[in-house]
């Protein structure tokens, strides 16, 4: 997945526009993107799931063809370019596989409960 983001509707529309007469992904990053960290990787952002990103993003992520610049897409942060390279299917884990980490979470939230519970109906009182 790469992204280039920027401040204005007009400037995402010029980065398509130079993205189909031919300009690359990762120099118009390098050169427009407002996200830095991003820009010093062309853009690139790794496997990503569409569900980490605003609605808005996360739409558009998982109806946007492959290897073909899409937006803008407008967020509160600005306005995205962006390019779905590859897709794969996640396989959760088994039940199994996660059984036991399962079992201390749920024991730790319930230990947490009971000692909020505890505080919630302690009645202190300091004499001095």
């Amino acid at each position: 997945m790469r992204q280039i983001l920027v401040k204005t509707k007009t400037d995402a529309e010029n980065i398509l526009r130079a993205l189909k007469n031919g300009k690359k992904f990762k120099r118009l990053a390098q050169k427009d993107s407002i996200i830095r960290s991003g820009a010093a990787h062309g853009g690139e952002l790794g496997w990503i799931v569409p569900a980490m990103f605003s609605a808005p993003l996360a739409k558009a992520i998982e109806t946007a063809p492959i290897e073909k610049p899409f937006g803008p897409v407008k967020t509160q942060y600005g306005y995205h370019v962006m390019e779905v390279q590859a897709t794969r299917v996640i396989t959760p884990p088994s039940f199994n596989a996660i059984k036991e980490r399962l079992k201390v979470q749920l024991a730790q939230r319930e230990a947490a409960r009971f000692v909020d519970d505890l505080r919630h109906h302690a009645d202190i009182k300091i004499f001095g």
